[in-house]
């Protein structure tokens, strides 16, 4: 089987995405059951391949310095799926690529099914967010049409993959009826509970000492991260006592991050981390990790925090609140948007033992989300998808019969 990925949200130095398609490419080789093909937006055509994957390099918009590139071009559209050949296209972005796939392959004569992958709850995330300057009426105007582009787009899709029930649910709010929860993973080798001595040594790099509580914000320096919230929150965390904070990223806010490390000593800032078992050291040597975001689609960043041992502080309601609820420890749930009852949860987690809650968090992600569980389900989904496209039979084999839609065998429930 050859599964086409066109995803304009990859870069090859971004987040989750990335992760995401890269870990899929990692499993198609080492279980040679099906093929990637994916689509890399740069700035001129390259095909390379590592034996058994393939990676189509093609000519996309540079979107002025942010590090993504669209490919808005049908042409382009079709000469890729023309060279990649698959059994099934999976489209990972919600603009401009839903509307030139069928076309092209409407063009070539192809019958080809198209799954969407919501990996971005763009009209919280990116429009309501962004409309914030036109005040609340133009907000909730703005925020209601991206809804109804969202549930145009997947409705039109042959079935749509979200990674928590919090996608899903939006999804199916809005009309979406062939409906896959497709969780993401953990690389459990990586991002483990790690030995102490490692863990003094990245504690005394932000001068750490023994009753200090370190807290971590590890990812992009963005407002839909909520970066904000934290620097206006800091001086009223900072109060706790015995407490710092390591800012881990770069993005828009590097310079307001930047004023506040110059305000606050106990304020440490590192760049952006390649290298993962750094990122995952860094994780473990944190007493908590702040996962600010409302609109996460998942939240890798918190899952790998769990698997590390580190409890999470995260809003309640987004996908990252749904992971912490789904690991039970729930000290770490806050109201959105509310800095006193960041606050709050700031010292109720900090207050947990530490030892206990470590070993609880790491078995629960390792359980639950290794990648190889996580491909192997989604991978599994795809093949059904294929096969009841082949068989003319969509309408039975995707469409949930008794429930919104289909669930994850054995996960653990969100608890309330």
């Amino acid at each position: 089987m050859r599964i086409l990925d066109l995803n304009n949200f990859y870069t090859p130095t971004g987040g989750g995405v990335r992760t995401y398609h890269n870990r899929k490419a990692d499993h198609a080789r080492l279980r040679q059951q099906h093929r990637q093909i994916l689509l890399v937006p740069d700035d001129h055509w390259r095909i390379r391949t590592d034996g058994w994957n393939t990676w189509i390099h093609a000519p996309g918009i540079d979107l002025g310095g942010s590090g993504y590139r669209l490919v808005a071009s049908e042409r382009v559209v079709r000469r890729v799926i023309d060279l990649a050949e698959p059994d099934l296209i999976e489209i990972g972005s919600p603009y401009i690529l839903p509307l030139l796939v069928p076309r092209a392959l409407a063009q070539l004569g192809a019958s080809v099914p198209v799954v969407g992958f919501y990996h971005a709850d763009y009209p919280h995330a990116y429009v309501h967010a962004g409309a914030l300057v036109g005040g609340p009426a133009l907000q909730s105007m703005a925020t209601e049409l991206a809804l109804r582009h969202m549930g145009r787009t997947y409705r039109g899709m042959t079935a749509t993959l979200a990674a928590s029930d919090y996608a899903l649910q939006k999804l199916h709010r809005y009309g979406v009826q062939r409906l896959f929860h497709t969780p993401l993973g953990v690389d459990t080798s990586t991002f483990r509970i790690r030995p102490r001595e490692q863990l003094d040594e990245v504690r005394s790099r932000v001068g750490a000492g023994p009753d200090t509580r370190v807290v971590l914000f590890l990812g992009r320096l963005a407002g839909m991260k909520r970066i904000d919230m934290l620097i206006d929150a800091w001086p009223e965390l900072r109060r706790i006592g015995n407490l710092v904070l390591l800012i881990v990223g770069h993005g828009p806010y590097s310079d307001a991050v930047d004023h506040l490390v110059a305000r606050f000593p106990e304020v440490h800032r590192l760049p952006f981390l390649s290298d993962a078992n750094e990122v995952a050291t860094i994780y473990a040597a944190a007493d908590a990790y702040l996962s600010l975001g409302e609109w996460e689609t998942f939240s890798l960043t918190t899952l790998e925090a769990m698997a590390s041992g580190t409890p999470v502080i995260a809003p309640d309601g987004g996908a990252a609140g749904e992971l912490v609820r789904r690991s039970g420890v729930l000290e770490g749930i806050f109201t959105p948007g509310s800095r006193s009852d960041l606050v709050r949860a700031v010292v109720s987690t900090l207050s947990l033992n530490r030892e206990a809650t470590r070993q609880e968090l790491s078995g629960f992600a390792h359980a639950h989300f290794p990648w190889s569980r996580s491909l192997e389900h989604l991978i599994g989904i795809q093949k059904r998808i294929a096969r009841s496209c082949r068989n003319g039979t969509m309408d039975q084999d995707l469409t949930p019969s008794n429930e919104r839609w289909h669930k994850v065998p054995g996960l653990p429930p969100v608890r309330i």
